[in-house]
């Protein structure tokens, strides 16, 4: 690791499969790094005392290695659990990944470094999205390209619902309120809601396909995004089920869509141009903040994302990076094995049949 007056770079020793900033307040600082074989849990905490308006990042970032825990998994995607906490007694991490041979395993890791994995269910294809209840740690949600999203309790390891859909699932994300509130995004365009204590359909919005990619906002619960295509789609589902905006976006497709967890207003869409590219809206004012590009390694793109993303206009940058965009780049990662080449051969074949 090293540290300069504007850039922080990580070192690993293997390619890095997925990385997610734990989004959760007993836990916001952890940084789950997923390589090859190994998690690398790190701690990257800003100093109270001074911001980065006052001082070098070196400054202002400490970084810390909790602990490194083997799992030797092709792993598709990564979501932590609200469950973890190292702000106080008992000290627990807990989060859980979808694998190349599309099993759910939950993961749970006392302070003295003890790893516990159980597997809690699987489906029939890849697995492109995982996502735990904020307000109910035991439930997690899981969507695949078998045309189904399927509901766990995860402290039972069993299945407790299960939603059938018309194309593979891309998203899916909780009300970040309430647990039996639950969004489904299709690849052909559907973004679906749903009470899973009912097992009803609320409400149901459409994109014209392929959909890249669907987030709730966590900090405004009647917003919602969606890339497709070349645009990015905009909702206040209290009011219609119509676009209330939409925009145009410099790529040549949108990938993935975050909202700024504290923040509205912002959103972060990654996307190909020439390679990758990662940039950051202002929502009001439809202004772009920053953009940059990166290149397949995945270790390069966080490099340049943590070096250049971290300072923004009217926004908190104590909180932005360790916040913003958790998983945006899941799809960027090296291939390592044959079985999940095929299926992103599979899924580009299919989405280049839209267009």
């Amino acid at each position: 690791m090293s540290v300069s007056s504007n850039k922080l770079e990580l070192e690993f020793p293997e390619e890095i499969q997925a990385l997610e900033f734990c989004p959760f307040v007993q836990g916001k600082d952890i940084l789950n790094v997923c390589g090859q074989k190994k998690f690398y849990l790190q701690q990257l905490k800003f100093s109270k005392e001074k911001t980065l308006g006052q001082g070098d990042l070196k400054d202002v970032l400490q970084v810390k290695d909790l602990m490194v825990v083997f799992h030797g998994r092709d792993v598709s995607h990564l979501t932590w659990s609200p469950n973890t906490n190292i702000s106080h007694t008992p000290r627990c991490i807990e989060f859980a990944i979808a694998t190349g041979d599309y099993k759910v395993i939950l993961y749970q890791i006392d302070m003295a470094d003890n790893p516990k994995f159980t597997e809690i269910g699987h489906h029939t294809g890849m697995i492109n999205e995982t996502a735990f209840s904020p307000s109910d740690a035991c439930l997690m949600a899981s969507v695949s390209d078998d045309y189904t999203c399927k509901i766990w309790d995860v402290s039972k390891a069993q299945e407790i619902s299960q939603i059938q859909l018309r194309s593979p699932g891309i998203s899916v994300n909780f009300h970040s309120d309430s647990p039996t509130q639950l969004m489904v995004a299709e690849e052909h365009g559907k973004i679906g809601f749903y009470d899973i204590r009912s097992h009803t359909a609320v409400t149901s919005l459409e994109v014209p396909g392929p959909l890249g990619s669907a987030h709730w906002a966590p900090s405004e619960h009647n917003l919602v995004a969606a890339t497709a295509g070349h645009e990015v789609f905009f909702w206040n589902i209290a009011k219609s089920s119509v676009p209330m905006d939409s925009r145009m976006l410099l790529m040549q497709q949108a990938q993935t869509i975050r909202w700024e967890r504290s923040n509205s207003n912002l959103y972060g869409v990654v996307g190909r141009m020439k390679g990758g590219v990662f940039s950051i809206y202002h929502r009001a004012h439809q202004k772009m903040i920053r953009e940059l590009s990166f290149y397949q390694n995945r270790r390069d793109s966080f490099k340049r994302i943590y070096e250049d993303s971290y300072k923004h206009e009217g926004t908190n940058p104590k909180r932005t990076q360790l916040a913003l965009f958790s998983s945006t780049l899941r799809n960027k990662q090296p291939i390592q094995s044959l079985s999940l080449l095929s299926k992103r051969i599979e899924r580009f074949l299919r989405v280049t049949a839209y267009q």
